[in-house]
């Protein structure tokens, strides 16, 4: 039972109490509570990572203390929203929780027992690994398993996932026990999980259960007869747990270990303040502000200025869900909105500020309001008077369909994205700006009658291929869409649906405040030239590609030998392009010179890591591979793992550690020539394979899980084609060489050393083609009259 004190506003609660909020199983017939506790809408959903959950209930068992609870007497104007693990109080809320979510959810996280409810969509499970020692920051080894890491995460390190050697065990050992479940999805769900990586994992709800029978050793094995009914043919990495458990349990320092733990649990105290919010609402004058900010709202943006707090985004959507309780639900009803509720918020106030004051003018952008800014605007200053009616509006009306014209037009085009670029579009400072920019511009199309649907193919790609090169590409994203803002207010009617051409994009290569937001892109057979003339055919005083022993290999330099210089076609192609990009044509010779070389090297640099084309070219695959895989669930605790890894297709085995390594083949090894994106569970078992190994044959679980069914289909998967297979397979000799071979350039590793310089440099410039000609960015940049 709770001990309030009327005096203080002070509530002393055991773990089991606050635990109960979320996990009513949690309180025994022996206890109750006065306390029925819910969260208001305003509150975000818990962002807790695994190792903040294991930590805290360290400090818990060691009897540290964690902090205090805020609880507000309940306001049925605030709304409601669920907790991590419970979706409703079962009573009628007494308070509301308003500071503590993340603690008061990792505290429930060690009673939750999702075992006994079905497979179900349990979001964790809490484990105690009793046989391992402990480590420099914690004496107890609790372990927490998420949707993400079902298998958990190594025993030491930095919580890093586990290799795919281990986690196919690990799949393998949950098969074995509950042979009678088929799992949903290739990830197992966490109810039927463990951590693999352990000695003795026990679920913390086990040692719970064992310490209201009584003895918390004596009583384990029949707790866990009763949480966990297939415990004993559970197996790690170590072996069964059973026998594990044996061993632990006569250590003397386990037995010690686990008193403390059951003492915690039965004396563990925290304290919660309550404070009404009501009782601090100032009467409302004769003279007063009608329209001044809510005591509610002052107090919960003043709470997150500490903990996890709080910021930007996040802090204005609490805001507006402060105002209105239901716009929680209103955005979670957006389909596929690719991005998070903060931001899907932010973006629709600010597209509710557009044309919130009639008078205003509509050829400036309106910038993202900061929190003081939008605390004004919610409240009805008399600059925009008529904002918060819009955004009501927009939450009520206009968010679904506008979001899903997005969607539609981002990955149901003919070349559209996967939905990992179509959320990766949205992130960032430079997705807010390119959001922002093509919700408008579907607003717009609107007006005139016109939707993504009545767009023909050239105008939906054209348009994707503008937003992604704008995000991918520019340096400065926000003053492109500055530069676009006023050309898109003032288009009209059928103009709007080719709205983004070469004419409008030349904004973006006009200089601000001396620098281009956008760099003019050269072609694919231009990038081709280069690479061309000054690597692969170069010859003379610099050395030549041809001759693996001359200087050129060692003596290469990525800025001397590529990025900087331009020759040939590229060069005269920049100096025809960018005089028409700047609409003067009599821009001084020396600034075109100098501009041109900003933008080449820009690109140049962009280009070598740009992964982003690797996903594009490799969509296809992706989307069969993973037609399931949500970048943007907003149910995780943590951001759920992508299911493919960016893989090397030459080794980096080959190249890491080893000395004598040609500088050109150390610079173009990490570039995206060599990465491809490939299902992390048939992945990391090929690290040391050559690329004649990797894609000249095909496994047996890339048969089975992702029907493959020839080398040569998981070459094309790989965006590899015949022509540059040829490279690859001649990148290493045949057989039996040191994987230092790239040091030596007599023969055959010389020629080894050219072709993977050649498949590299092949590859790089074919995923750039397959970005740029299916988008139609050719369209987009400047023509080159006369070239």
């Amino acid at each position: 039972m709770n001990r309030f004190d009327n005096d203080l506003n002070i509530a002393v609660l055991s773990l089991r109490e606050v635990a109960a909020w979320q996990v009513e199983s949690a309180l025994t017939h022996q206890d109750s509570s006065d306390l029925v506790v819910s969260l208001p809408a305003l509150q975000r959903s818990s962002v807790w990572k695994a190792p903040q959950v294991e930590s805290l209930w360290d400090s818990i068992a060691r009897g540290f203390p964690i902090g205090s609870l805020l609880l507000t007497p309940y306001q049925h104007k605030l709304g409601g929203q669920a907790m991590l693990l419970k979706s409703a109080p079962r009573q009628m809320p007494t308070h509301m929780l308003f500071d503590g979510q993340q603690r008061a959810t990792s505290i429930a996280l060690g009673f939750f027992q999702p075992w006994l409810s079905g497979i179900g969509e349990a979001p964790a499970s809490l484990w105690l690994d009793i046989g391992a020692s402990g480590n420099k920051e914690c004496d107890f080894d609790f372990r927490l398993i998420t949707r993400s890491h079902p298998w958990g995460y190594p025993m030491r390190g930095d919580r890093q996932r586990l290799e795919t050697a281990e986690i196919r065990k690990a799949m393998q050992a949950f098969r074995d026990a509950l042979p009678h479940i088929d799992w949903p999805s290739r990830c197992p769900p966490v109810a039927i999980a463990w951590p693999w990586d352990a000695i003795a994992p026990v679920p913390v709800a086990a040692l719970i259960t064992a310490c209201q029978e009584g003895h918390i050793i004596d009583n384990l094995e029949e707790a866990l007869d009763l949480v966990l009914p297939h415990w004993a043919k559970i197996q790690t990495r170590f072996g069964l747990l059973k026998d594990s458990l044996h061993v632990s349990l006569s250590a003397e320092a386990t037995r010690g270990k686990l008193l403390r733990f059951q003492n915690a649990i039965e004396r563990y105290r925290l304290p919660a303040q309550v404070v009404d919010i009501e009782e601090t609402r100032p009467a409302t004058s004769v003279h007063g502000d009608p329209f001044r900010p809510d005591p509610t709202e002052t107090l919960f943006i003043r709470l997150n200025a500490g903990g996890t707090p709080l910021q930007g985004e996040d802090l204005i959507y609490s805001i507006i869900k402060a105002i209105w309780p239901d716009a929680a639900q209103m955005i979670d009803k957006i389909p596929y909105r690719f991005m998070t509720e903060a931001r899907t918020a932010m973006l629709i106030a600010r597209l509710a500020l557009v044309k919130a004051d009639s008078e205003g003018n509509e050829k400036s952008i309106p910038a993202a309001p900061d929190v003081t800014r939008f605390r004004r605007l919610i409240h009805m200053d008399n600059e925009h008077p008529q904002f918060r009616n819009r955004l009501e509006n927009y939450l009520k009306t206009q968010a679904v369909p506008l979001f899903e014209q997005a969607r539609l037009l981002l990955t149901e085009s003919s070349n559209g994205l996967p939905t990992v670029l179509a959320a990766d579009l949205a992130r960032g400072e430079s997705g807010r700006e390119v959001m922002f920019l093509l919700l408008r511009w579907i607003e717009r199309l609107k007006e005139y009658g016109l939707g993504i649907e009545k767009l023909n193919n050239p105008q939906r790609n054209q348009t994707i291929g503008a937003l992604t090169a704008i995000s991918w590409f520019s340096r400065r994203a926000d003053r492109c869409v500055a530069a676009l803002w006023p050309e898109l207010e003032s288009c009209s009617g059928e103009r709007l649906a080719g709205f983004f051409n070469r004419k409008t994009m030349a904004k973006c290569f006009i200089p601000v405040r001396g620098e281009a937001p956008m760099p003019c892109l050269p072609t694919p057979e231009l990038l081709d030239s280069q690479i061309r003339a000054q690597i692969t055919q170069p010859s003379g005083n610099k050395g030549s590609f041809s001759k693996p022993e001359s200087s050129f290999w060692q003596g290469w330099e990525w800025y001397e030998r590529f990025a900087i210089p331009m020759v040939g076609e590229l060069s005269r192609w920049y100096a025809l392009s960018l005089p028409e990009a700047l609409s003067t044509g009599n821009e001084e010779e020396a600034d075109i010179s100098s501009r041109s070389q900003s933008d080449w090297t820009f690109f140049a640099d962009r280009l070598w890591g740009e992964r982003r084309l690797v996903l594009y070219a490799q969509r296809d695959a992706l989307q069969a591979w993973f037609p399931d895989f949500d970048p943007t669930d907003p149910n995780a605790m943590e951001e759920a793992n992508r299911p493919w890894d960016i893989d090397h297709i030459h080794p980096r085995y080959f190249i890491e550690g080893r000395h004598n390594i040609p500088r050109i083949i150390r610079d173009w090894h990490g570039s995206i020539g060599n990465l491809r994106a490939w299902p992390l569970d048939v992945n990391r078992s090929d690290g040391e394979a050559s690329p004649r190994l990797k894609l000249g044959s095909v496994s047996d679980e890339e048969k089975s899980s992702y029907k493959m069914h020839s080398a040569k289909e998981k070459r094309a998967l790989s965006f590899i084609s015949d022509d540059q297979w040829a490279y690859w397979l001649d990148s290493t000799p045949e057989s039996n060489f040191l994987p230092r071979y790239l040091a030596e350039s007599k023969s055959p590793f010389g020629e080894c050393r050219k072709n993977l310089i050649r498949a590299i440099t092949t590859r790089t410039s074919a995923l750039y083609r397959e970005w740029y000609d299916s988008l139609r960015i050719q369209h987009l940049m400047p023509s080159a009259s006369g070239f």
